[in-house]
């Protein structure tokens, strides 16, 4: 009669198996957090996908970020808490996560967002549906402190798009909002302590060897404050990556003799600003030798060229003065070409 009792309250395999290894891992490190960590805690727990486990890395936190963790811990069994000492970073408290985590998928959240209820149940069924994708990301909305909404943000959706806007400004996934394959990871050693733009970074060292999808639901909420991290080293940030940047766009192309002027040239193709003549005729050269190039090098693949040819032209036509623009148009609809 024991041994039946016994084997009524233990907990079925697939629960077991659940609770020992968790489909979804998810990494949020957090500093000095206090103000806005229950919000982002909180979309986490309730969200409708539950087989994941929590790793809420406090990195070095002097207010009451601590005290706050602990209190959810202590409700829920699914967070895993960990502490530095002293701050070590960003990118040193996601390793330590990533390090520690069994998930097969890993889910990265920022500890001043909020994630909407249905935002990992959707990237789950997604990558389980699609093994060639190895890194999902959501669309987000922007908002205040208080999450009035502010913009609404649209991601790039297909791969060849996403990579070519990596290139160009680096708008094309949202660091807090990705799910990625945990062996995907592992594969490039996690994120690279070097950086602070270490998400973008991480980005371009996964293209060559996986495909990127952005799903088109806005289930992030990125809060937009006076103490985020972006905000406060906004500057910084974009000078770090905008020399990573050259960095990768010039072994692309290769140096020439105006490699300056051709890096200005990109980048004002990236803003949609206006080219003179000469100028959009070059850049127009430069873009096929790009198009080669990202094909050449793995970015994307053979099969992406039209949709990666069709976005070139479409940021062309933005650079083109009103005029040849307008010309253009009428020479496509009466001529055919």
């Amino acid at each position: 009669m024991r041994n039946v009792e016994n084997k009524q309250n233990e907990s079925p395999p697939s629960l077991r198996k659940s609770v020992l290894s968790p489909r979804v891992s998810v990494i949020m490190p957090v500093y000095n957090g206090e103000k806005y960590l229950a919000d982002a805690v909180e979309s986490i727990l309730t969200q409708t996908f539950t087989d994941f486990e929590f790793f809420i890395i406090d990195d070095g936190s002097t207010d009451g970020t601590a005290e706050i963790v602990k209190h959810y811990a202590n409700r829920d069994k699914r967070i895993r808490f960990l502490q530095h000492e002293r701050n070590q970073g960003q990118t040193a408290a996601q390793n330590r996560g990533i390090k520690e985590a069994s998930g097969k998928y890993i889910a990265r959240m920022d500890a001043d967002d909020v994630s909407l209820p249905q935002r990992l149940e959707r990237q789950v069924n997604f990558l389980d549906a699609n093994p060639d994708i190895g890194v999902v990301g959501v669309g987000h909305l922007i908002v205040d402190q208080n999450l009035e909404p502010l913009v609404q943000r649209d991601r790039p959706k297909d791969h060849a798009v996403i990579v070519l806007n990596l290139l160009l400004s680096g708008f094309s996934l949202s660091g807090g909002s990705m799910m990625i394959r945990h062996d995907t990871l592992k594969s490039v050693g996690g994120f690279d302590s070097r950086y602070r733009v270490n998400d973008w970074e991480l980005f371009v060292r996964l293209a060559p060897r996986t495909r990127f999808v952005n799903l088109p639901e806005r289930l992030y909420l990125y809060r937009r404050h006076d103490h985020s991290i972006t905000k406060v080293l906004n500057s910084e940030l974009w000078d770090e990556w905008r020399e990573y940047r050259m960095g990768w766009f010039h072994q692309l192309l290769g140096e020439a003799p105006d490699a300056a002027a051709r890096d200005e040239r990109f980048a004002r193709l990236g803003k949609k600003e206006k080219l003179a003549l000469l100028e959009g005729l070059r850049l127009r050269r430069e873009v096929k030798k790009a198009t080669n190039a990202l094909i050449a090098a793995n970015y994307v693949d053979e099969v992406d060229r039209s949709v990666l040819e069709a976005e070139f032209a479409r940021l062309l036509e933005s650079t083109t003065p009103r005029l040849w623009q307008k010309f253009c148009h009428w020479r496509r609809h009466r001529l055919g070409f």
